[in-house]
Formats: C-alpha cells, structure tokens, sequence
C-alpha cells in the first residue's frame, strides 16, 4: 500500500515517512480492505495536495480491555490546507473545498464521502485539522478485536532480540527516530549516526 505512494511523494521531492507505535503492531480483526481503501486515499490526497514539505502516517494504540483495543491512523502533509468554513465540506459528495483545486490537482470530492462511509461501516471515526497554507491532518479512530495467539508469537519474536545491538544510519532524523523507536521497543541495543561518515 505505501510503496506506490512513496514512490510518487519522492519524484514530487517530499518527505514520505510512516510510524506504526510498537503497541499497535499487535495483530487484530478487522477488515483489511477497507482499511486499506481508506488509508490509501488519504495519503494519495496528502501527496497530490502537498507540493512541498512531507507527508507522514502514524499508528498508535490506545486503551484496550484485553478483548479489542484503539487505534487511531493520523495522516499530516504540509500542503496547500483547508480553510475553517470549508471543512465542514469535505465529507459530503462532490464537494471539495476550492473548485479551483478540481482544476489543478483532480478531482471531485467524492473520496471523502466514501471514506466517512466506510469508516462509519466500521464503528470508527474519522476528523480533519487544517490550516491554508500550512496543511493538513486527519485522524481515524476505530476498536479493533484483539488476536491473541499471533500477538503471543510476536512476543516470542521480540524476545529474540533483546539485547542485540544495531546501529542505526541515516541522515533523516525523523527516520532515525522511527528505527529507533521500534528496535528500542525489541528490546535492541542502538546507537544512532546521522551519516555515513558518523557511522
């Protein structure tokens, strides 16, 4: 699903980046089409909005009662970005903030409609933050069911990493702190070098 996306992000010269919380990377129910439908277009429409900057995904989990648990997809670009009065626009069909984006970047609106249905299907909500000019997030909040046996196999996984030590390279920080995040959440010894000289 990302790797068409951060093709076009990066032959636009924007940053692309994505963060899945280690919480988040248990294993769940759900329906993974949809999600992926959704997703898919609010990164396509991050990507084409945005000219310059960085478009980024983050997953995280939130509370659980041991049966399912939140989680919350949060989508940001530094793109052109949404006026207060039109926002309230975005999730009705074929309407889309200023007509003249229809005529620069596409488009009729229409994806919004569907993904506001798509996660109403699925018990969750969906909502944008904007400012023109300085960008765009929307979030997506939904319970997922927990599955138990392959999150149990996970945890066999990570423990084989403890303790085993990874150096870290590049010159992006964000993507640093990305590696750094999920092997720290393994239980992996990291260093960290902005280059390769460094390293």
């Amino acid at each position: 699903m990302v790797c068409p996306l951060a093709e076009l992000a990066a032959s636009k010269g924007l940053d692309f980046s994505y963060f899945v919380d280690a919480p988040a990377a248990i294993n769940l129910h759900g329906d993974a089409d949809r999600l992926k439908q959704v997703l898919v277009n609010l990164l396509g429409n991050a990507v084409k909005f945005t000219d310059a900057g960085s478009v980024s995904l983050k997953v995280a989990t939130g509370d659980s009662d041991g049966v399912s648990v939140q989680v919350t997809f949060t989508v940001s670009d530094t793109g052109i970005g949404i006026g207060l009065d039109d926002q309230d626009k975005l999730f009705k069909p074929f309407q889309q903030a200023d007509p003249s984006t229809t005529r620069r970047h596409g488009g009729t609106g229409l994806g919004l409609a569907v993904v506001r249905e798509i996660v109403n299907l699925m018990g969750g909500k969906i909502t944008c933050e904007s400012q023109l000019g300085r960008g765009t997030t929307f979030r997506l909040a939904a319970r997922f069911p927990l599955a138990h046996q392959l999150a149990s196999e996970n945890a066999q996984l990570a423990k084989s990493l403890k303790g085993v030590r990874a150096l870290v390279v590049d010159d992006n920080p964000t993507n640093r702190e990305i590696m750094c995040h999920y092997l720290g959440s393994w239980g992996v010894e990291i260093a960290e070098a902005k280059g390769g000289a460094r390293a």
